[in-house]
């Protein structure tokens, strides 16, 4: 199973859809970069698309897609918890989220 490291955080200050925004490295090799959302059924990582609008209707286009049921589990459970210690948060997906209160850094590099 593929490798994820140097999972970083950027929580987002006041928006009720995005919690934060964050990258990590997949088996040394690539950066990916991603978003916590705040959903119905509670938070998700949403991987980078384009949404296209052609005849009065969107449709979204992923550019990234994980096709593994249990490296998806793996990666969205890492994901979480290194939003739970960045914004002192105990969500895990498909909990309800509040938009975090926290400053987001300076640094943001996205």
């Amino acid at each position: 199973m593929a490798e994820v490291s140097d999972i970083k955080i950027w929580p987002v200050k006041g928006n009720k859809f995005i919690l934060a925004n964050g990258s990590f490295v997949l088996e040394n090799a690539v950066q990916v970069k991603f978003s916590v959302m705040n959903g119905q059924k509670g938070p998700w990582v949403a991987f980078p698309g384009k949404n296209v609008e052609k005849d009065g209707k969107k449709t979204f286009y992923p550019d990234v897609s994980v096709v593994d049921k249990e490296f998806n589990t793996k990666l969205t459970t890492a994901v979480m918890k290194a939003y739970n210690n960045k914004t002192g948060n105990t969500l895990n997906q498909g909990e309800s989220a509040e938009p975090s209160n926290q400053a987001a850094d300076d640094d943001v590099p996205f």
